[in-house]
């Protein structure tokens, strides 16, 4: 067994820790605790920084933008809704129908009653020479 600096454990009415002996009431066996395993944390595919003094709600938009750019999803497939962002990044669900409100706004998404926020297909933006003026 390796035991670090800050390993613990208890002597018959001894407490040790660090070096430092302490005198304890109850008397417990002298077995190592073992340290408990780390649980892994999940990450979202790119984690909000929420030490940043970047909004939550404007790093969610600019990852969603980077994974519309990115080509995660297709034109017309069903994006993750509200109840799915907020699983994935540990936000509020009005955060996240914010940020999808704000992408349909600006024509990247479009939204469909009772089935989804689907990613719109691509349009081109042209002007007309008629509109060019003189």
């Amino acid at each position: 067994m390796n035991f670090s600096p800050m390993s613990t454990w208890w002597l018959p009415s001894v407490f040790l820790r660090a070096g430092k002996v302490e005198r304890m009431t109850a008397v417990q066996p002298a077995i190592p605790l073992e340290p408990e395993p780390a649980i892994p944390e999940v990450q979202a595919p790119d984690a909000l920084d929420r030490d940043s003094a970047v909004p939550l709600y404007a790093q969610l938009e600019d990852i969603l933008r980077a994974q519309i750019a990115a080509g995660q999803w297709q034109a017309n497939q069903r994006v993750p809704s509200e109840n799915e962002l907020n699983k994935i990044y540990g936000l509020s669900r009005m955060t996240a129908r914010g940020v999808l409100t704000k992408l349909v706004t600006d024509g990247l998404l479009f939204r469909v009653p009772g089935k989804g926020t689907f990613l719109s297909p691509v349009k081109i933006n042209a002007v007309s020479p008629a509109y060019g003026g003189v």
